[in-house]
């Protein structure tokens, strides 16, 4: 059986820290068939057949979880956008999709890609090692990216030379494709976990409910060192192109206090 991993990033911004987010999700592609009809399910019920069948519109996170979204269900008790949201992430949970995203936070917008093409930075490397542990199936697997992602140039040759030379066995093949978001409803879902966790790694806490709705999906496996790793996980840049796990999900104060735990 073929499975399929599905790639999007998003930024946000707290007070003091830079955001930038990678998300996947897996599935079979059959489950990507039921995903897609369900989307268009939704779009149908609540914006109707015309914007349904407009390829040119697409469901995004940054625009279903809107402030304009969350007033509109303060005010009148329903909200069109979050309710589509919501019924997104349960139809996923329900079809077993899985999905893995890592947060990672600079001073500066932190660096996702290595200044040396051939390399695959840490923020990559580690959603690989989540990809790689996912897939225990027969079959390949298919990484895609959005079109906005993928058409780095770099991307696409580091993440092929970082599959070709894992010298553990994996189903991934090392030919990343790129897909365009309107038409893939995976990297609509990507789209929508990524700007999740980015807001509520931002300190939004109106994202609290959405995160645990996410945190159901995510990975939950081994490497192949045998060692348990799960799809939600956090880098702090530390300088370069060195990155260093991050337990807290905001930042510590400069008296050296840290803030909630995630």
């Amino acid at each position: 059986m073929e499975t399929w991993c599905f790639i999007d990033e998003s930024w946000q911004e707290s007070k003091h820290e830079h955001i930038g987010v990678l998300a996947a999700v897996v599935c079979s592609w059959s489950t990507h068939e039921k995903l897609a009809r369900e989307m268009f399910r939704l779009r149908r019920k609540y914006y109707g057949e015309a914007h349904a069948r407009d390829h040119t519109l697409e469901l995004k996170g940054r625009e279903l979880l809107s402030n304009a979204s969350f007033k509109h269900a303060i005010t009148h008790n329903f909200s069109k956008n979050l309710t589509i949201a919501r019924e997104i992430l349960e139809f996923a949970h329900l079809e077993n999709i899985r999905v893995s995203a890592g947060a990672f936070y600079g001073d500066k917008q932190p660096p996702l890609l290595s200044s040396n093409p051939k390399l695959l930075a840490p923020p990559f490397r580690e959603l690989c090692v989540r990809l790689w542990a996912q897939l225990s199936a027969p079959g390949h697997a298919h990484i895609v990216f959005d079109q906005r992602l993928g058409a780095q140039e770099g991307i696409s040759i580091a993440m092929h030379n970082y599959l070709s030379g894992m010298a553990a066995p994996h189903r991934i093949l090392p030919l990343p494709l790129v897909a365009v978001s309107n038409i893939c409803a995976g990297l609509q879902l990507a789209d929508l976990v990524a700007f999740i966790v980015g807001r509520y790694s931002a300190g939004d806490e109106r994202f609290l409910g959405w995160y645990k709705l996410v945190s159901r999906l995510q990975v939950e496996a081994k490497d192949h060192h045998k060692r348990p790793v799960f799809g939600l996980f956090r880098l702090q840049w530390a300088g370069g192109e060195n990155y260093l796990a991050r337990r807290i999900r905001t930042k510590k104060v400069e008296s050296g206090a840290s803030g909630k735990e995630a």
